[in-house]
């Protein structure tokens, strides 16, 4: 047994793949949805949960995986933890950990954002910093900016000492404050930690990100 995640759209492109895989062993129960023990790949789709336990044939492993190399598919992984030289506080007994706005707001969708404590120099770095768990094999880094900055560049380092520049400073080409941005690595990397490094405020004032995550190489 073991954990497979569905892909959207993925089901739906191996339904008309014979042999590939009529239907995955689920647990009695899942997300409080009585299911038998059986459940048609039609449906596999529709359960409200992200990830299913299952047996995929071998032939549904081998097209899972050729899909992943014509890059349909794209292996995105959260950051464990976070750091940030700069955040806002509400009030004076706030800091990094406390504050509504803190670091670790970026980790996941929904949760709030990191925001800086704004009013910064055009040539001060401020560093939003992720922390792995364990080393990440990272090809680019997927950033949901709440309030985006002027010029933006992401060190990595392997070890927690050495940092390397993966993507140089650059203005990015979205000219608004909220976007998404896909921040390329200039080759894959070995990664325990990451650096988003910021300056050159716009004229809101502030830096700020709704969510960072991986794209594993």
């Amino acid at each position: 047994w073991f954990y497979h995640i569905a892909m959207p759209g993925l089901l739906n492109s191996m339904q008309n793949q014979a042999g590939v895989c009529d239907w995955l062993t689920v647990p009695p129960r899942l997300g409080g949805q009585k299911l038998s023990a059986e459940v048609p790949l039609k449906d596999l789709e529709a359960l409200p949960v992200p990830f299913l336990l299952g047996r995929p044939s071998r032939k549904f492993a081998q097209a899972h995986y050729a899909s992943f190399l014509v890059g349909e598919v794209h292996f995105h992984a959260p950051i464990d933890a976070a750091a940030a030289t700069s955040t806002f506080r509400t009030s004076a007994k706030e800091d990094d950990l406390t504050s509504p706005f803190s670091s670790k707001q970026a980790l996941s969708p929904g949760s709030g954002y990191w925001c800086s404590s704004g009013r910064h120099d055009p040539e001060q770095v401020v560093v939003w910093t992720g922390i792995m768990h364990k080393r990440r094999k990272v090809r680019s880094l997927k950033v949901s900016w709440a309030y985006a900055p002027g010029q933006v560049r992401v060190r990595s380092t392997a070890d927690g000492r050495h940092w390397e520049t993966a993507v140089p400073w650059h203005q990015s080409k979205e000219g608004g404050v909220s976007f998404q941005e896909d921040m390329n690595f200039d080759r894959p990397r070995n990664s325990m930690q990451i650096k988003i490094e910021m300056k050159q405020p716009k004229e809101w004032g502030y830096y700020g990100i709704n969510q960072a995550s991986l794209e594993l190489a």
